[in-house]
């Protein structure tokens, strides 16, 4: 049985490859492009894990989180969040203390 995963970016050029290379390795993916959309697909698919941008426009990925974190039907759900930018760690604590399991 394949594992879903939703990835869940703003930025099409990382979409796109990260789908294909996980649908090659026998991957069941979701994609969103923003964080709205991505709570709708969580809720109705409940993916086995979430690979998320931590900023996005409108609700980005630790605000996803901690929505996701606090719904009862999607807290067992694990989210990674990604970034493209520097990370320090308070941006790591803060992704930890709203739920984020990476």
């Amino acid at each position: 049985m394949s594992h879903k995963i939703l990835i869940v970016d703003d930025d099409k050029s990382i979409l796109g490859p990260m789908k294909r290379f996980l649908a090659a390795h026998s991957m069941g993916v979701l994609v969103a492009a923003d964080g709205s959309d991505a709570l709708v697909l969580a809720r109705e698919s409940h993916p086995d894990i979430i690979l998320s941008d931590a900023e996005m426009p409108g609700l980005d990925g630790h605000t996803l989180c901690r929505i996701l974190k606090k719904d009862a039907g999607t807290r067992g759900i694990p989210i990674i969040l990604m970034s493209g930018n520097r990370v320090e760690e308070k941006d790591i604590l803060a992704g930890f203390e709203g739920g984020v399991d990476d």
